[in-house]
């Protein structure tokens, strides 16, 4: 798995939020879990930092799949949106 090789750059923004598209054939949608995982670690402690899009990401997560509204990961990132 590519995440645990993955470092955080808070000095780096993310440019593109071409994987942030959230159709109903999104990456999203077909691995909500694997998703949440991956924002958790490409996205900076600052939400400003954030690209466009996240917002719209973070709840299709849990209309993909329920359960991860209790996720830690989740509750953290969207403590983090709302605070922004």
């Amino acid at each position: 798995m590519l995440i645990p090789l993955m470092q955080l750059n808070e000095s780096a923004r993310i440019r593109s939020s071409h994987f942030l598209n959230v159709d109903d054939q999104s990456v999203v949608q077909r691995y909500p879990e694997e998703f949440l995982k991956l924002l958790y670690a490409i996205l900076s402690e600052e939400a400003k930092n954030w690209p466009y899009g996240v917002g719209k990401a973070l709840p299709k997560v849990v209309e993909a799949k329920p359960g991860l509204a209790i996720n830690p990961i989740y509750i953290e990132l969207k403590r983090r949106w709302d605070s922004r």
